[in-house]
This record gives structure tokens, sequence and C-alpha cells, in this order.
């Protein structure tokens, strides 16, 4: 597939209120799984780690993200503001410290081997909430996913992420200025995922828990050992009484 910068008419609009959507893709170590078909006889289907997709589990305090936990956005972009433009910007939704970034247009490969040099930045902007005077001198109200597919249904049709239909009806309260229902929506946290560990860590935990077992019982085994050794040798001195 071919990675393509999506031109919507909105940049230079968006420009105009101080946000900047840049033509890149942002990729993450923390991502999503997709269905490869094997080329081989089986044509089995093996989930591979797809860092198009990153897991946002960082949220900004605000109404708009109140007790989020985890959204997937495809192929999104990165974002940054122009401090010049007098409104106050607030990053709602950052990817994990292992992100970086891809230029477009770029060739999408599914079976690429990504490694820990291809994400060397991290907290990357792609979700954001605009305030104050942004048109005709009157105070606005602005949010935007650098993503706008994520709370629709695809084709075919899946199940849609708790969180992403929470987001946007958060979002709608927001810009209405009616948050009065927001704590009721998301007192549940609906995802309770593992949170991403680094290769190091992993591989320590693969390693303790392959030798902690076996250091477990190789020691209870010795003082095993060693309270009959005792009991032999109290046994073979000729005052010992049962």
């Amino acid at each position: 597939a071919e990675g393509q910068p999506v031109q919507t008419g909105l940049d230079h609009w968006l420009q105009r209120k101080g946000l900047i959507v840049d033509d890149q893709y942002v990729v993450d170590a923390d991502c999503a799984d997709i269905g490869v078909r094997q080329a081989d006889a089986t044509q089995s289907v093996t989930q591979v780690p797809f860092p198009f997709y990153p897991i946002i589990r960082r949220f900004e305090e605000h109404p708009i993200t109140f007790g989020m936990s985890a959204m997937i956005l495809q192929e999104a972009s990165p974002m940054r503001f122009n401090d010049s433009v007098k409104a106050v910007f607030t990053p709602l939704l950052r990817t994990s410290q292992q992100s970086g970034v891809i230029s477009l247009p770029y060739h999408i490969m599914v079976d690429r081997k990504w490694t820990a040099y291809d994400f060397p930045q991290g907290g990357l902007i792609v979700g954001a909430a605009l305030e104050g005077d942004l048109a005709s001198g009157s105070h606005n109200r602005m949010v935007v996913i650098s993503n706008g597919s994520f709370p629709v249904n695809g084709n075919p049709p899946v199940q849609l992420i708790a969180d992403h239909v929470n987001f946007v009806a958060n979002a709608i309260d927001w810009l209405l200025d009616d948050t009065g229902f927001i704590a009721l929506r998301s007192k549940h946290i609906i995802s309770r995922s593992i949170r991403p560990l680094s290769d190091q860590a992993r591989t320590t935990l693969k390693w303790f828990n392959l030798l902690f077992p076996i250091a477990a019982i190789t020691g209870y085994g010795l003082i095993r050992w060693k309270r009959r050794e005792r009991q032999r040798r109290k046994r073979m001195n000729p005052d010992y009484m049962d």
C-alpha cells in the first residue's frame, strides 16, 4: 500500500487558527495488530504489530478525556501549535514514549522489521482542543483529531471501541459547553490493557519466569537435604535417643 498526503482543503484554514498538521504518519511501538495472510499452502492469518495503528494511552487532563483508557488511531499525523495565535491550545491525545514519524509519500510494508531506532520520539500530539478568539472576534471552541475515521464503522463493519464513542460524545458536550454527563458516561474504565514494556524489561521478565521456579525448587531441595543430613548425623551419634 502507498501512504499519500490527504488533501482535505482544511490545512490553510487550520493554520490560520494556529494548528499545523504535518504531512507525516505517526508510528508507535505501542500499536494494534493486523492480520497478515501467509503466502504458503496453509494460507493462515498471523497477527503482527502494525506501528501505523498507535494505541493512545496518554490523555491530557481535560473534560473530553475524562475516564479515557485507550484509543486506536489509524494512520494519524502529528500536529503542533503556532504560539503567535491567541488561543488556548490543549494537547488531548499523545503517543507513547517510543514513537516516531514517517514522511509521506511512503510505501507501507506490513512485513517490515521495526527496531527501537524507528521510534526515537515520544509524546507526539495527535489530538488537541483549541479555545479562544478563533473566528469573528468571538470566543469559540474546536477539537481536532488527525485521524477522522476513528469514530466511524469500517467496511466491513467492526465493533467500535467504547472509548472512541465516549471521546466523541464528550467532545460534543464540551463544544456545547455542557459537560454534566461526562462523569456519568466515563465512570467505568473499559480497557485494562497491560502497559507496554521495553525490550530489556521483557527479556528480564522472561528469564525471571524461566529461572525462578528452577531456583526455588533447587533451594527447597537443598533445605530438605540439609535437614535430613543433620538428622542422619544425629542418629549416628552413640548417645542419640529418639
